[in-house]
């Protein structure tokens, strides 16, 4: 099967594929999807993958033209039950990715108030660790983020906020984690930043459970770079999947089990990243 053709949401690899580089692809009835590997494209049968049971909504989908009925802020043809698929993916394999998890107008606003509010001044440099032990390292990590204030969201943050409420609930009737509050930021990486190999752990802390990672790029191709990296076998550090962060896509992990880094960008990279944390 050859490159064309449109995006389709991959939520896990099922079985014991280990792949160096993941760019799936909507295929025919009896076709696979091309994964990329390191020595060229490979054809892997789609029974290898779990999908979420609907049909992908391109991103540049009009929210306006949604029936009455439908609340603004969910894509037309996602399921009611979509947080109950992320929650049943994430008991199954422990990470998962989400396309049009946001309609494309509430992803635009998300967007514009972070580059208005990188572009007046107000992120600041990522650190290293919490509290007394935080330290700037740009060996590590070069991005930049600005965190929510959970009493003073925008419009269009509390609509995320609430989003996530809904996978919060899903997530604890599924695998009984206990979340009890979400700590998000925005973050943006400057054309070359990036972030080392990490977990989404303090040591010593058990706090932070599930990474919950929704992005906001806009026209976001392959050649720009900036994939989020997951190490999704412990046992094989050479496994490993590459996500990129195309505008309204959700990446959900369990934060104290999978390492991960972001690759550097050939232009500016937007997200939310947020961690639901356990009751202490």
């Amino acid at each position: 099967m050859g490159r064309s053709g449109c995006l389709m949401t991959v939520l896990a690899i099922v079985g014991g594929t280990s792949l160096v580089r993941l760019r799936v692809w909507r295929a025919g009835p009896a076709e696979g999807f091309t994964a990329g590997a390191s020595d060229g494209l490979t054809e892997v049968p789609s029974a290898e993958y779990a999908t979420l049971p609907r049909e992908h909504t391109p991103l540049s989908a009009d929210p306006c033209s949604l029936p009455p009925d439908r609340p603004p802020d969910r894509p037309p043809g996602e399921p009611p039950d979509l947080p109950e698929h992320i929650a049943a993916t994430l008991a199954e394999h422990g990470w998962c990715v989400a396309d049009d998890f946001l309609a494309p107008l509430l992803v635009s606003q998300l967007r514009h108030e972070a580059r208005q509010r990188w572009r007046s001044g107000e992120f600041r440099r990522a650190g290293v660790g919490r509290g007394a032990d935080l330290t700037v390292r740009s060996e590590v990590r070069t991005d930049r983020v600005l965190w929510l204030d959970p009493a003073d969201l925008s419009a269009a943050q509390g609509r995320y906020w609430a989003r996530l409420e809904d996978v919060r609930l899903a997530v604890n009737r599924t695998m009984f984690l206990g979340l009890h509050e979400l700590e998000a930021h925005f973050a943006v990486y400057p054309a070359g930043a990036y972030y080392r190999k990490h977990l989404d752990k303090f040591r010593g802390m058990e706090g932070r459970q599930l990474s919950c990672v929704l992005y906001l790029n806009e026209c976001w191709q392959d050649g720009d770079g900036g994939a989020l990296r997951i190490y999704v076998d412990a046992a094989n550090p050479d496994a490993y999947v590459e996500v990129l962060p195309a505008g309204g896509r959700l990446v959900t992990f369990l934060s104290a089990r999978f390492l991960h880094e972001v690759m550097p960008a050939g232009r500016e990279r937007f997200s939310l990243v947020g961690w639901f944390r356990r009751r202490a």
